[in-house]
């Protein structure tokens, strides 16, 4: 019985078995208070270590270059962020954190960790063994033909096993996130999308390269001037013949393009090239050719060109300019020919101005052109020397082809496809902008027109009103005179005589160009539409051209692909609750709004 207290009642003794009930109920509100601590660290240490991981991967992807494949310091940066992805994925795969897996919405949270983990560790870790055999088979001797060849073919299989690592890693699940994780996966994702897109890029140029040096081929080369330009090349001034066996490449000698003029049956232009530019008869001359910036179209009708000219068949069209040629001779070094030297330094300015100095008639002309067909077979001569370095060179074309620089196309479309996919097939795509501004005024005054476009979007409705405003400011010197100056097609010397030209959507409708009289051509361009407008500049003035058109949807994106102009056109870009951007055409860029 319990012992009476003061007032009647009855004291309570403790009960053994009700004390054992709280302290084993203490306890396991103590563990699971320290496992809940232990998964919340797990977590944000998992979610340091992702972004840690992230962080280093873009400093690996911001500063790696094809030229440092030969260096450590990628492949460095790759090892950092794999082990920081593959230290998140261990905290998140703890068997402390396995049961919350089964709680909905958290579990939800763990799993996309631990699937973001993985994949970005499969990612970095597949990337740096990548690199780590490309350095390797790039540190072997590799001086003959036979054992470039060779190696190209390695990089495409070094380059297929990771393009299929990297396409079958899972990003767990898309729905039901907190923000801030969403937000990580579709960085993730769009990152990897790109990832993706160079891949792609990459393998189909080492494909290109492995079907181009295979073998025996004969491409016809096409040097490209920019003093005179064409819509997103230069004009064709000297051809000839680039063949390769078994690795080995020799350049047959050039030509002037003037001097292969000629009407023959069978040759003629076809599809939207006859309709937007047969009046101009660019089957007849080399210099007409490239008045679309659609390469394929214009490439297949040279060949067909150079084969009724000389009755030799050629496997496909090569075309380089004069950026390119720098961009080279600052990996090979300066070369020589007929009493000129050129170096990356003095190529482009010699190229587009000093080589016309002093000439006035034909057969200065004619020496310039046998220098110039001299010093671009030095160059490619140069490219056989043992301990050219691989990659550089590589770099160097990959560089020149982003800009428009370096154009393939193949008559195989197999290989063809490959070059498409390297992105030096010079396609203009079904959402693409190309601004060109067309020389018509046999001059070499192109250098000398500043052009800034700017392009504003409105929506409006359903639909995006597009407008693209042109100025082109004319800054030839006054000193310049004689046959780069101009004044034989009836124009004055040093008034640029042309066509402002842009390949714009080919869904876009409303098309009009307010303010202009005339059109020179209009119509449909393969994947693109293009519309043209005659434009006379006199010296020193500035003339304006606006075209517009509509797009549906009130969010778009816009590409504004490279015009390979030196100088580049300048471009403004603007809509309502989008980032005002400013940048020019020497690369492609995006406009989304």
């Amino acid at each position: 019985m319990e012992p009476l207290v003061g007032n009647g009642r009855r004291r309570r003794t403790s009960d053994p078995r009700r004390r054992r009930w709280w302290a084993a109920l203490a306890v396991l509100v103590g563990l699971l208070l320290a496992w809940l601590a232990f998964v919340a660290v797990s977590l944000v240490q998992a979610d340091h270590r992702l972004h840690a991981g992230i962080a280093a991967a873009d400093r690996a992807k911001a500063g790696l270059t094809l030229a440092d494949l030969t260096a450590a310091r990628g492949s460095g940066l790759l090892a950092a962020a794999a082990t920081d992805f593959q230290a998140a994925h261990a905290d998140v795969n703890s068997p402390l954190v396995a049961p919350f897996r089964l709680v909905p919405f958290v579990g939800t949270q763990v799993r996309s960790v631990d699937a973001l983990s993985a994949a970005a560790s499969v990612v970095a870790r597949s990337a740096r063994s990548a690199l780590d055999a490309v350095r390797v088979m790039l540190a072997r001797p590799h001086t003959t033909p036979a054992a470039r060849a060779a190696l190209v073919e390695q990089l495409v299989g070094v380059l297929d096993g990771l393009r299929a690592r990297v396409d079958a890693v899972p990003l767990g699940p898309a729905h039901g996130l907190v923000a801030a994780l969403r937000r990580q996966r579709h960085t993730f994702a769009r990152d990897l999308a790109k990832v993706e897109a160079v891949l792609a890029r990459a393998d189909g140029a080492a494909r290109g390269a492995a079907a181009l040096l295979g073998g025996h081929h004969t491409f016809l080369l096409i040097a490209a001037n920019n003093a005179e330009m064409r819509a997103g090349s230069g004009m064709a001034l000297e051809v000839g013949t680039l063949r390769t066996a078994n690795g080995a490449v020799s350049v047959g000698p050039l030509q002037p393009a003037g001097t292969l003029i000629g009407r023959f049956p069978g040759v003629s232009p076809s599809g939207d090239l006859a309709a937007l530019w047969g009046f101009e008869d660019p089957a007849v001359d080399f210099r007409e050719v490239f008045l679309s910036p659609q390469f394929p179209a214009n490439a297949a009708l040279a060949a067909r060109m150079w084969a009724a000219y000389t009755h030799q068949h050629v496997d496909g069209v090569l075309m380089v300019d004069i950026q390119a040629l720098a961009d080279l001779l600052g990996v090979i070094g300066p070369v020589s020919a007929g009493g000129t030297t050129l170096t990356a330094g003095n190529a482009d300015r010699y190229l587009l101005e000093q080589q016309y100095a002093g000439e006035a008639n034909i057969q200065s002309e004619a020496a310039r052109h046998e220098r110039l067909g001299l010093l671009a077979a030095a160059a490619f001569a140069r490219l056989e020397t043992p301990g050219v370095p691989l990659s550089k060179v590589a770099g160097a074309l990959g560089q020149a082809a982003a800009g428009r620089h370096v154009l393939v196309w193949a008559s195989n479309p197999a290989v063809e496809a490959d070059w498409a996919a390297a992105g030096a097939a010079g396609v203009v795509a079904g959402n693409d902008l190309l601004l060109a501004l067309l020389n018509q005024g046999a001059n070499k005054l192109d250098p000398y027109q500043h052009i800034a476009a700017r392009l504003s979007v409105v929506p409006q409705g359903d639909a995006s009103k597009v407008t693209v405003e042109v100025s082109v400011t004319n800054n030839t010197p006054s000193g310049l005179t004689g046959y780069a100056a101009g004044g034989q097609a009836g124009y004055p010397p040093r008034v640029y005589n042309g066509a402002v030209a842009l390949d714009f959507p080919a869904v876009a409708g409303d098309v009009s160009t307010p303010g202009t009289s005339r059109v020179e051509t209009a119509g449909r361009d393969y994947a693109a539409r293009m519309v043209a407008v005659p434009v006379t500049v006199p010296d020193h003035a500035t003339r304006t051209v606006v075209i517009r058109f509509a797009v549906l949807g009130r969010h778009g994106t816009l590409a504004v692909e490279p015009s390979a102009r030196i100088p580049p056109t300048t471009w403004t870009a603007s809509a309502p609750g989008a980032t005002a951007a400013r940048f020019t055409d020497a690369t492609a860029h995006s406009f989304t709004w």
